[in-house]
């Protein structure tokens, strides 16, 4: 499938879903007021990608990397490409206004995540063990959901990112994520009362940085 013949500016929205497409090549390039949806396709690149404040490319099991995403759009407000096989966070620029969700996913590590977000970060099902020094590679940002992640070591640097107000990590409920929620905003001090918590509760492997 191709989108050759398509017009360049499109209003309103623009789905193109289960159409096995494998390249962007020919989309248009602008949408106003609308969501872009290229979900259920076969993608192997977003280069191309038009401008949206809504990009939606989740299932799309081929797609790989975000490299050439054009994300230059100040009114971007949602990117989202979960159930795809994205194995790190190349062509993300430094900061984002926005909300980035990259759900179950193939990604193994926090390393090269953009530092600012206006809203939410949501990495749900991915392959994440670690979270060390995390508020050094996240600096600000309102919501983290992190569940369905293997998680075992190094938690309390979420305490150390600016303007957090919410961590989903670990099943909805957790005496975990009681004890980090709890602790939002304490700046060290939290530091402190989190780390003896999670060791009184025998997850002393999470009480790092």
């Amino acid at each position: 499938t191709s989108m050759k013949g398509l017009p360049k500016h499109v209003s309103g929205n623009f789905r193109i879903i289960g159409a096995s497409l494998q390249t962007l090549e020919y989309s248009p390039q602008i949408v106003e007021g609308g969501k872009v949806n290229y979900n259920f396709n076969r993608l192997l690149s977003v280069e191309g990608c038009l401008k949206s404040s809504n990009l939606d490319f989740s299932h799309n099991p081929t797609l790989e990397t975000l490299e050439g995403l054009n994300v230059n759009n100040p009114e971007m407000r949602w990117l989202i490409a979960s159930n795809c096989s994205i194995k790190d966070y190349k062509g993300l620029p430094y900061r984002y206004e926005f909300n980035l969700e990259l759900n179950n996913n193939q990604l193994t590590t926090i390393e090269g995540l953009p530092a600012e977000y206006g809203q939410s970060l949501i990495l749900s099902g991915n392959k994440i063990d670690n979270l060390q020094d995390i508020h050094r590679h996240v600096k600000k940002c309102k919501n983290i959901c992190l569940r369905g992640n293997p998680i075992k070591y190094n938690i309390l640097g979420l305490l150390k990112i600016e303007g957090l107000e919410k961590v989903q990590i670990f099943e909805e409920g957790s005496e975990v994520e009681r004890i980090i929620n709890n602790h939002l905003g304490e700046r060290n001090i939290g530091i402190m009362r989190a780390c003896k918590a999670l060791i009184k509760a025998n997850f002393g492997e999470l009480a790092y940085l």
